[in-house]
């Protein structure tokens, strides 16, 4: 294929986990007060207050309750009067108990202490633009951001990621995600395969599809003195996608001397994007009729592989 139509110079391009046992609530404070008489204590175990002073003079004579729990109140002295913010304290302190086991139960069933968590960054990865699924074997992705597809050719091929403006018939289009098999693999042909997606305007799909065919062929081939074009017809991929697909062929022989190749194919396939845009991909490809060389041409069935590669970037 060429870069030019006739008569144009035809020089050719160059956390391991931690592991804790269950937590277990330690007994609240406030019943574990001694219940033991502190050293050097007077004991006063068996000892009976006085009998209260007659005509109602002196301590009245009720009974106390122990204003601690396990401590009992020193003789001929009254517990301290009960402060009515105690209940209110304790309730405060019961529910911050509460809260923080809470919070070690959670950080151990995560699988990390609170320091380790806290040191872990909480700011988000990068996000790829591509599916994490492997390409078959011997294969690799062409990424097409711009039009939010993708595809798969050959892993020699060699993916451009600048675009490329095709002229031909009057007209031309702008192709993303250009792969070329073999660059100037003889005098005269720019690449034994080109491929590359388009945007169309028009969103009849046949029409979208033999209009990009007719600019590729007259383009890439323009000593071609014989066209067939044949389609559109449905294609269906794999993945459910359908489109449009048209084919260009005819004989073809470069004009400087020295490469066996005698024909042409143009595959173009217009489908749908996921953003609802007319796009067609389209495959350009050197066909050699006559000598062993032609063994490494493309072949229909690898077109139409490529054509059912395509899916939406991920």
């Amino acid at each position: 294929m060429t870069d030019k139509p006739a008569g144009a110079d035809d020089q050719s391009p160059q956390d391991p986990t931690r592991v804790f046992a269950d937590p277990v609530d330690p007994q609240p404070w406030w019943q574990t007060a001694p219940t033991t008489q502190l050293p050097g204590a007077p004991d006063h175990r068996g000892y009976q207050p006085p009998a209260p002073p007659p005509y109602g003079y002196g301590p009245p004579n009720t009974p106390q309750q122990p204003y601690y729990p396990g401590q009992q109140p020193f003789p001929g002295y009254p517990p301290p009067r009960r402060s009515s913010t105690g209940p209110i304290v304790l309730g405060i302190l019961a529910g911050v108990i509460f809260l923080v086991g809470s919070v070690v139960v959670g950080v151990v069933l995560a699988g990390g202490s609170p320091s380790e968590n806290s040191a872990k960054p909480t700011t988000p990865g990068p996000i790829t633009t591509q599916s994490t699924v492997a390409p078959p074997p011997g294969k690799q992705f062409v990424k097409v951001p711009s039009l939010g597809i993708s595809y798969a050719v050959p892993s020699s091929w060699v993916v451009e990621s600048a675009p490329y403006t095709r002229s031909g018939a009057g007209s031309s289009v702008t192709g993303y995600g250009k792969t070329v098999d073999s660059p100037n693999y003889c005098p005269g042909s720019i690449a034994r395969t080109m491929t590359y997606v388009a945007k169309s305007d028009n969103p009849d799909l046949g029409s979208a599809a033999t209009r990009t065919a007719r600019i590729a062929a007259e383009g890439g081939y323009a000593e071609s003195g014989h066209r067939q074009l044949s389609g559109p017809s449905t294609f269906t991929g794999p993945s459910g996608l359908i489109g449009q697909l048209a084919e260009n062929k005819g004989p073809w022989q470069p004009r400087k001397p020295g490469c066996t190749t005698d024909a042409y194919v143009v595959y173009s396939f217009a489908f749908k994007s996921p953003r609802g845009e007319t796009l067609v991909l389209t495959i350009e490809s050197d066909q050699d009729t006559r000598t062993a060389a032609g063994l490494s041409c493309l072949t229909a069935d690898e077109a139409h592989g490529i054509i059912r590669s395509i899916g939406p970037l991920l």
